[in-house]
């Protein structure tokens, strides 16, 4: 990895913080330690939520003691494109500003709407609201209500799955 100048892992932390995925998977030789929130997937994989606790203003607090090798082997499309020097230190910056900004918006309308979820994970948040959308679809003030944040949402994952998501299922996140 390109030294901590060009490190846009302490700008980001999308793969931790909830934004990418709902949680990571652990390995079954992988012993569970304290002090996160486990459950078993419905593929019956080891797991644990995230927002991961240890993630703090954008950094992992117990970098050098990462426990899962999901956390110490995954890397991001954006990262590896910095890395093999097909995307540009500053432009990558760009692109997760981009992601902050679109996110921020995001997590605002739907607290404006639906103050009983703050601090929850956003995938997870977005998964029940598009469950409650495809059941009242036809709902023409549902869809007035809500319909800024179904297409903010549909840009994050655009850009999230165009510059950041990539063989994630295979590196133990979803």
């Amino acid at each position: 990895m390109k030294d901590n100048s060009e490190n846009i892992c302490i700008k980001c932390g999308f793969c931790c913080d909830g934004t990418m995925f709902n949680y990571a998977i652990i390995t079954e030789n992988e012993p569970l330690e304290t002090g996160y929130s486990f459950e078993t997937s419905l593929n019956k994989q080891r797991s644990f939520r995230l927002p991961c606790k240890y993630l703090q203003d954008k950094v992992c607090s117990i970098y050098n003691q990462r426990p899962y090798t999901v956390c110490e082997s995954f890397r991001c499309k954006l990262l590896r494109s910095v890395i093999s020097d097909n995307v540009s230190y500053t432009d990558a910056i760009k692109t997760i500003n981009e992601v902050l900004a679109l996110k921020m918006k995001i997590e605002l309308q739907l607290l404006e709407h639906h103050p009983e979820n703050a601090g929850d994970a956003l995938p997870g948040i977005m998964k029940e609201f598009k469950a409650h959308f495809g059941s009242t679809v036809s709902d023409i003030e549902f869809r007035k209500k809500y319909g800024r944040i179904l297409l903010d949402f549909f840009l994050l994952n655009k850009i999230l799955n165009k510059s950041f998501i990539t063989g994630h299922k295979k590196k133990g996140l979803s």
